[in-house]
């Protein structure tokens, strides 16, 4: 009987151990795809061209923006939509550690919401941009394709369709994911 209990725990450790590794070598982490950019080059207005992120998939959301202000290590973001034909804004403080950034909404000092997110493509123009945010607890990882025009050129659209088929990491992220929400 002890045997059985040394055999169970052993294959027990291993699977904790080993299968994880192996797991992720498949998949992939998105360590291996982040690129590195310099914060001063979010500065700006960059427009959602496509996400299958919660929040911004609703059809009452439309005309979704970021607006990017660096001031020295401090970065800012603004969203600006429209709700229901209503404009929003929501402020959030940006914070970068390495090649990540995370953005935070805080209220009276007190952290609401905190979202990790990486720059995985770029394209030579600084025009466009992916993003992988990634998921905690129930929320699911996502990809947000945003630009700098509200229009994104069909050349870029071929591009980004193009990078997702053949990135491994970015495939599985976008599966159903469309690559033109033009919503006015």
């Amino acid at each position: 009987m002890k045997q059985v209990w040394f055999f169970l725990v052993t294959l027990l450790v291993f699977l904790l151990t080993v299968q994880p590794t192996h797991l992720q070598a498949q998949t992939g982490s998105e360590k291996n795809y982040v690129v590195k950019i310099n914060p001063i080059e979010l500065e700006g207005h960059w427009f959602l061209v496509s996400t299958n992120l919660h929040p911004w998939k609703s059809p009452k959301k439309t005309n979704i923006r970021f607006d990017f202000s660096v001031n020295g290590d401090s970065i800012s973001e603004t969203i600006a939509l429209l709700k229901s034909g209503k404009p929003v804004q929501t402020r959030l403080q940006v914070k970068v550690k390495g090649s990540a950034f995370f953005s935070e909404k805080t209220v009276s000092g007190k952290r609401l919401s905190k979202r990790n997110w990486y720059v995985v493509a770029m394209d030579e123009h600084k025009r466009w941009m992916v993003i992988y945010v990634r998921g905690k607890f129930l929320r699911k990882d996502a990809i947000q394709v945003i630009s700098r025009d509200a229009q994104i050129p069909e050349d870029a659209k071929v591009r980004i369709r193009k990078l997702f088929e053949e990135n491994y990491f970015l495939k599985a992220k976008t599966e159903g994911m469309r690559i033109s929400i033009q919503r006015p």
